[in-house]
């Protein structure tokens, strides 16, 4: 059951015994707990219940009834459609009782009802009808062979899932049931309010007692299982879907369920019920009338095929016995027109295998093993604006969407059309392709005016000319390729399908230099960052209104995800409408296999188709590696037997070697200079993440002379190995006329990258010099662009590197460097050199100039040294002489203190003399001899001090001429000092010019002097 709940259910009031017998949110009901309420009515309800053993939604219908024939009755029909194990009815778990009222457990199914796809007046596409009805067909022949009939098909009951799957609901089961008024006694009990009759019922018309109540909601009963529970007579049903005989005329039987099938594809190719202007119960007297035959279908719709139009003619036939007699006739007149694959017969010599190619859209018809996916993703799209599908590399992506998904929805007779886009170098270039020859007329001679009812595009869209202005325009306005997507599809009146394969481009190709580049981001980074955003804004704008006539389909490998997380916006948008693609399983493996090989009138060997599926069951990409084994299988088949034969399987190596034997004998064929270019080429095509990267055909001059490029392109292309996107061809013109178009080459799969061990090991030992050409490629590109500047030239340690990497101009690598990166490199070298030569005078100059500062510093050293020794010797003989004087006058003062000791003795002498006054003349005498004597000391003293007085006077000089030396020499070295600073400033400046790194070391070495005492 779905979360939908049916329409025109009328509400009835439920009684409070009802209430207290029905579950509440959280009860639990045997292994189920109730987590919401989606329905309710006077003898039932319908629940959301989760399942606590194995964890799953599921749906649990309720009916309260103190009825014991009608409780009866719902658990035996329930137990009988039980029985129907079909994937195209609704799946029964379990019956059982809770609270006293009967209870069933259903699958929880995600979609809408087919009322929801018609609409009055618009009739469905032929082959959109009979891929709806053919599911329902499928599902009687499975209830009718065990005797079930359903005796109320109506679209309310036709039940289309979001996977794609379309299920026949309510076998034998009601779904919200009502409580009617009292009925016949023979009559089951009614479950509706019955229909008011019409006011104006012929006199003629059925004979039916006005107890009788017709259901107005769904309603399916079983084949007598007893008489008491299904009897003659009872009317239950539709009114627009019910037969004649459900009148209550005739028994009813399984001929009846294929006269609604008649109504429900009646009305979805006319657009309309086949009755017209009657209801209730005048169109029920219509339909009672055996005489008067249903309209044909093509009186509605003449355009209706007549295949269709007799199989819905013949379930409309009102006596039964000549109707279409049942259900397996009727599927095998409606299989054949299913909207599915082209049946054709390959011609014999046609491979029915694409190889190592993805599929395209014109092999759908050998496109085997992905019905179940195509089916869900093309449902999706008639309701959603985008899907995107990821899966891991080798899934088929590209595959499943052009060959399966466009193709099942163009053949669908919709009215679909296609656009493919893949984001390369410059996404946003991509989309200016995509737009230009849509704008076409419109922007060249029509002056549009502004945006109409009927779509048409802005007025300055007619400015755009130019692949320029178009370009400004998607960078400027996201909404612009939405605008004009949406004018195209109602041009065209189509639905407009863009799908955009590989968007990892846009991380592998056109992703700014890696982030582990310690360089500030480049202009070209920042373009590629904008266009990066431009684009994925320009997409998100696409896919955000369903009500629009355009869709979105993009193609991601998985792992690439994370990486759209980047884009908030556009990743919120596709994280709402992703589908995983799983890897083929066994049995879709087989299919890929076998199928294509009977389209060519072939079998296979149930070994050989055992052993491919052995080797490829747990391989990721295992799609084009089977591809690819069974086209070379294909050329060694059996063509007397017609079948592929395990002699066969083993004469090719089997799987694993298959592809390398293939591969490695291309290039071994090859010679030397041609295998040197296929590495390069090769090498080119892997981007450092392991992904394949674009080559445009206009670059193949860069891998050498184009007489000897284009014969290993073309000699790989023929093997397969590598595949030119437009324009491929045999001749040289050819290339070139396709390399003028834009055209681009790549890897046939990035399953090469890992599964070739030639390439695997080239890779390797090539990583390093494989993100070297890469970064080269791109500076080289950007120097190019911007008109080749001199600042953007590598120097330094990057010069070195690439020496390192491409040699001397002589090396092998050297050779075989593009065009644009080598100009780049020369370029390069060349002003290296010119640097070195300028380096060389410079430094010459800056050497003499030094070396006549430093004389000049040396003979100032020299003076200063002189001027030093010099006043360190008038120094030493200042002190001698201090020492001397200092000495003679420590003497004098020896002599000083004995002339005062010997005056103190006269004093003494004097004073006896004086108390002697007998001796006075004698000690007169002794006074004079004493006064002498001082006298002569006292002279003696005068005579010492004036010498010390001189020595200090000269010791004072020769101080006074050693600080005139010193001073000198502190101004000598000063001076020196400036002029080495000014030299070391001239040296800086011829540095940041580029001759740095001998000038710093010279300068470096330059003397320093210092003054030091002994």
């Amino acid at each position: 059951m779905s979360d939908e709940q049916p329409p025109d259910t009328p509400a009835a009031s439920p009684s409070p015994e009802t209430l207290s017998s029905l579950p509440e949110v959280g009860d639990r009901v045997g292994d189920y707990e109730i987590m919401a309420e989606l329905g309710r009515g006077g003898m039932g309800a319908v629940f959301i219940g989760r399942d606590l053993k194995l964890g799953r939604r599921v749906a649990i219908k309720f009916i309260h009834t103190s009825d014991a024939q009608m409780r009866e009755r719902f658990l035996l029909e329930a137990r009988a459609t039980a029985s129907c194990h079909h994937e195209n009815i609704v799946v029964i778990h379990e019956v059982g009782t809770h609270r006293d009222s009967p209870y069933i457990v259903l699958e929880h199914l995600q979609g809408t009802p087919l009322t929801k796809q018609l609409r009055p007046g618009e009739p469905l596409a032929f082959g959109r009808a009979v891929e709806i009805m053919v599911p329902v067909v499928r599902a009687l022949v499975c209830a009718h062979e065990r005797g079930i009939a359903h005796r109320d098909l109506k679209p309310d009951n036709i039940f289309l899932t979001r996977s794609g799957t379309v299920k026949v609901l309510d076998f034998g089961l009601a779904k919200v049931l009502h409580e009617g008024p009292p009925t016949r006694a023979d009559a089951p009990p009614a479950l509706v309010p019955p229909i008011e009759p019409s006011p104006e019922v012929p006199p003629y018309a059925p004979p039916l007692p006005p107890s009788y109540a017709v259901e107005r909601d769904p309603y399916v009963t079983l084949p007598p299982v007893s008489p008491q529970l299904t009897q003659r007579g009872a009317i239950m049903g539709t009114i627009p879907y019910m037969a004649p005989e459900q009148w209550g005329f005739l028994d009813v039987d399984h001929r009846s369920d294929l006269w609604a099938v008649g109504i429900m594809l009646f009305e979805m190719v006319a657009g309309h019920h086949p009755i017209q202007g009657h209801t209730g119960w005048d169109m029920g007297f219509q339909v009672a009338i055996f005489e008067k035959p249903m309209p044909p279908v093509r009186t509605a719709n003449p355009s209706v095929p007549d295949e269709l139009a007799d199989i819905i003619d013949a379930c409309l036939i009102k006596p039964m016995d000549q109707r279409m007699p049942d259900a397996q006739t009727l599927l095998a007149a409606l299989e054949p027109l299913l909207p599915g694959r082209p049946a054709r017969r390959l011609r014999g010599e046609e491979n029915p295998y694409a190889g190592l190619v993805a599929f395209q859209e014109a092999d759908a018809d050998r496109f085997f093993g992905r019905d179940d996916e195509i089916r869900s993703a093309t449902a999706y799209l008639r309701d959603w604006p985008m899907l995107a599908v990821a899966g891991p590399s080798g899934a088929g992506k590209s595959s499943f969407v052009r060959a399966g998904v466009i193709s099942a929805l163009k053949r669908s007779g919709e009215g679909w059309s296609s656009r493919i886009l893949r984001p390369g170098r410059s996404p946003v270039d991509a989309l200016v392709h995509l737009v230009a020859p849509m704008l076409g007329q419109s922007t060249v001679h029509t002056q549009l005016g502004s945006v109409g009812e009927n779509g048409e595009l802005p007025t300055n869209l007619s400015a755009l000319d130019d692949s320029d202005g178009i370009r400004q325009r998607l960078l400027d306005e996201p909404g612009f390729l939405g605008t004009v997507l949406r004018n195209r599809a109602r041009q065209t009146g189509k639905t407009l399908l863009l799908f955009v394969d590989q968007l990892e481009e846009l991380f592998t190709l056109a992703e700014p230099s890696a982030a582990g580049d310690a360089r500030a981001p480049t202009d070209a980074d920042e373009r590629a960052t904008r266009e990066r955003a431009a684009f994925v804004a320009a997409l998100a704008a696409i896919c955000g209104d369903a009500t629009t006539p355009v869709r979105l389909v993009v193609a991601i490998r998985a792992d690439f995800l994370d990486r759209l997380a980047e884009e908030r916006a556009f990743s919120a948008e596709l994280s709402q409408h992703l589908m995983f693609l799983p890897p083929l399983g066994d049995e879709q493996l087989r299919a890929a296999l076998i199928e294509p090989a009977q389209l060519a009138g072939y079998r296979t060997e149930p070994s050989v188709a055992s052993d491919i599926i052995a080797h490829l069951s747990h391989v990721a990409g295992a799609l084009p590696l089977l591809q690819f084994t069974a086209g070379k299988l294909w050329e060694v088949r059996d063509r007397q037997t017609h079948t592929l034969t395990e002699a066969g399987y083993r004469s090719i190596g089997g799987v694993t070697g298959a592809l390398i034997r293939h591969a490695d004998s291309v290039i071994a064929a090859l010679t030397p200079t041609a295998q040197t270019i296929a590495r390069s080429l090769l090498l080119r095509l892997v981007t450092r993440n392991r992904t394949r990267a674009l080559l445009p055909l206009g670059e193949l001059h860069e891998l050498g002379p184009l007489s000897e490029v284009q014969p290993v392109v073309e000699t790989l292309a023929q093997a397969r190995l590598l595949v030119i996107q437009t324009g491929q061809g045999h001749g040289q013109s050819e290339l070139a006329d396709a390399a003028a178009r834009g055209a681009t080459i790549e890897l046939v799969h990035e399953s090469l990258i890992t599964a070739w061990p030639l390439l695997t090991r080239w890779l390797a030992e090539g990583h390093e010099e494989s993100a070297f050409h890469v970064e080269l490629r791109q500076v080289a590109r950007q120097w190019h662009e911007r008109g080749r500047p001199r600042g953007l030239l590598w120097r330094d340690e990057a010069l070195r590197e690439a020496r390192l990497h491409v040699g001397l101009h002589t090396g092998a690598t050297w050779q075989t460097l593009p065009a644009q990166p080598r100009a780049f490199l020369e370029a390069a070298f060349a002003q290296h050199e010119r640097w070195k030569r300028r380096r060389r005078l410079l430094v010459i100059g800056a050497i003499t100039t030094l070396v006549v500062i430093t004389l000049g510093s040396i003979t100032a050293a020299v003076l200063i040294a002189d001027a030093t020794r010099e006043a360190k010797r008038q120094t030493a003989r200042a002190e001698q002489q201090a020492a001397r004087a200092e000495q003679q006058a420590a003497i004098a003062e020896q002599q000083t203190t004995r002339a005062e000791a010997q005056a103190a003795l006269a004093e003494e002498r004097l004073a006896r003399a004086q108390a002697e006054q007998r001796a006075r003349e004698r000690a007169e005498e002794q006074e004079r001899a004493a006064r002498l004597a001082t006298e002569a000391a006292n002279e003696q003293v005068e005579l010492t001090n004036g010498q010390l007085a001189e020595k200090n006077r000269a010791l004072e000089q020769a101080l006074a001429r050693a600080n005139e030396a010193t001073a000198a020499a502190e101004a000598a070295t000063e001076r020196v000092g400036r002029l080495l600073e000014t030299e070391r400033e001239r040296v800086r400046r011829l540095e940041s010019q580029g001759s740095g790194v001998l000038l710093r070391d010279v300068a470096d070495e330059l003397p320093s002097f210092a003054i030091t005492e002994e």
